[in-house]
């Protein structure tokens, strides 16, 4: 072999090396590095989430753009069947019925993520509990500073 060649030879396998390495450090096709130790669970999130909403560093309201969706809640509130649908709703929810299209329209969501994914629900209500017990945590810190 060459000189030329041997140098060839050294550049391609340094290169599929790096290529190697580089692989690595990204982690799999799919984006999964194979550690999911740092993978945010929902729970976390949400807690994170009431956090920042909290802080004011995120809004609590929820939008959608829906020019139908719009006139169809425009439409039930008009022709007085909004209230049967919030009752239907709340009832399939086993919750106090709302009157007001936001109060439908956040039940509706609710009975659809529950259909979709009761899990869902779950952990959304698992991290308002753990983000409570953090802000208690954080108020009986305080108060044990302040030695009362």
């Amino acid at each position: 072999m060459s000189n030329d060649e041997q140098e060839a030879e050294a550049l391609l396998q340094g290169a599929q090396e790096n290529e190697l390495h580089k692989a690595e450090a990204v982690g799999d096709s799919d984006g999964n590095d194979g550690d999911d130790d740092d993978e945010q669970s929902l729970e976390d999130a949400v807690a994170d989430a009431f956090r920042a909403i909290d802080d004011g560093e995120k809004n609590e309201h929820v939008a959608t753009r829906d020019r139908n969706l719009s006139a169809l809640f425009i439409g039930l509130d008009e022709a007085d069947r909004l209230e049967a649908l919030g009752e239907l709703v709340a009832a399939e929810l086993d919750e106090d019925p709302e009157d007001s299209q936001a109060g439908v329209f956040r039940h509706l969501v609710r009975y659809a993520i529950a259909d979709l994914d009761e899990e869902l629900l779950e952990a959304g209500a698992d991290g308002l509990a753990a983000y409570e017990k953090a802000k208690a945590q954080e108020r009986a810190e305080q108060v044990e500073k302040s030695g009362f």
